[in-house]
């Protein structure tokens, strides 16, 4: 479900403003935590002031990316102007109720969920079928318990109706990740800065080229909607 959210600047902090230009691969799925639809999301970037040391969001002024989901509470609009900050990724998603950010072992999980199925930078570069998996499986690290990561049918976090697409896939990728892949993306966050400000909060890597794929003890730089 698209809906409006409200864009305001950034106060003071580094920002990157950028254009929600739609969804590619998308599908509706409901599940035990709540229900949500997801998959490619496009982005034009208008401003990009993103400076924060040792962790730059490579990207400039009229680039255009790709990004997924990791919050199933929020909604966006197509054409929207949405300006979000590059935020740690352990601190992501910030507005997720009970359920909290991910903190270090999940973003841990996720490097490697990144590190073993991230397909590339354009939309060109997934089928449908591996975009709707690589969506459920950030989901299932976000509100699925640690211990129980891995199938999207079972656990705190499971599928209760909607769309079965892409759940065996991600299932499978699931039971076959090398954790000590990892590859380091980043995690955008919409401040809220007004009680009427919803979080949009995404994940992607801007330039695959420039970030390295790794293994454990070697240190590189690393939607639903």
């Amino acid at each position: 479900m698209f809906a409006a959210l409200p864009s305001a600047p950034s106060e003071a902090t580094p920002f990157v403003d950028m254009t929600f230009n739609g969804l590619s691969s998308g599908a509706s799925y409901q599940f035990s935590v709540g229900n949500g639809s997801g998959g490619i999301f496009r982005w034009t970037v208008n401003d990009n002031d993103v400076t924060d040391t040792g962790n730059p969001f490579p990207v400039t002024n009229g680039d255009t990316l790709i990004t997924f989901c990791i919050e199933l509470v929020e909604t966006i609009s197509t054409n929207q102007a949405v300006i979000y900050e590059s935020i740690d990724p352990s601190g992501a998603p910030v507005n997720n109720g009970i359920y909290g950010p991910l903190g270090y072992a999940k973003k841990m999980k996720m490097r490697a969920w990144f590190g073993n199925f991230w397909q590339g930078n354009s939309v060109s570069d997934w089928t449908s079928d591996q975009a709707r998996a690589f969506q459920l499986g950030l989901w299932e690290i976000v509100y699925e318990d640690y211990a129980q990561i891995g199938n999207i049918n079972s656990g705190v976090f499971t599928r209760t109706g909607g769309s079965t697409s892409g759940v065996s896939t991600a299932n499978n990728w699931f039971a076959t990740m090398d954790d000590n892949v990892m590859r380091t993306f980043f995690a955008l966050s919409a401040p809220n800065t007004e009680d009427s400000r919803l979080k949009q909060d995404q994940v992607t890597v801007p330039e695959p080229t420039t970030v390295a794929l790794i293994s454990a003890g070697v240190v590189a730089m690393a939607h639903r909607k």
